[in-house]
């Protein structure tokens, strides 16, 4: 059972010590749950999920609310370079459009939070963007997909003079 959400303006609660809300105004209160799992849709094209393992938030409430919620989430930086940290995204996932939804209001990269505000919960996550190279070889096309921490080949090891990248979608 999740932590209890008070009626009132501005009321925050918090859940496990990475992640908490504040409710712009709550009229009746009610149990706010975070579900806590490393399964879930896919990053967007362009962009990698955090982590490895990713997390992803399934946050429900029975509380009733109106205005918005400002969501404050704590992230491992660790294997992030500066430019990742800088351009990552607080995603929801909207059920309607069945797509991610950037809710991103900002960061305090200094203490690892990583802002969003929403109108409504569902799923969230981090995703930070890749770099992405296609190329056709005969009726195949081949797309690499990288992270910026490696902009150009990667450094994993080669086999059979070959460096293996990321990973390899083959469409024809």
């Amino acid at each position: 059972m999740g932590p209890w959400t008070d009626v009132g303006q501005n009321i925050t609660v918090t859940y496990l010590p990475q992640v908490s809300f504040t409710f712009a105004n709550v009229v009746s209160g009610g149990v706010t749950i975070v579900n806590l799992t490393q399964t879930g849709k896919p990053a967007p094209l362009g962009f990698l999920l955090l982590g490895k393992p990713p997390a992803y938030y399934d946050v429900r409430t029975t509380a009733n609310y109106s205005g918005s919620i400002t969501m404050t989430l704590m992230y491992s930086d660790s294997g992030l370079n500066s430019l990742e940290e800088k351009n990552m995204v607080l995603v929801q996932w909207n059920n309607t459009s069945g797509k991610w939804e950037n809710i991103t209001v900002g960061a305090d990269t200094m203490h690892n939070l990583i802002f969003g505000e929403t109108l409504y919960l569902s799923v969230f996550t981090v995703i930070v963007p890749c770099l992405e190279i296609s190329t056709r070889m005969g009726s195949s096309i081949f797309l690499m997909r990288y992270n910026w921490q490696r902009p150009s080949a990667p450094r994993l090891p080669a086999r059979n003079g070959i460096r293996k990248p990321t990973s390899i979608r083959i469409m024809w």
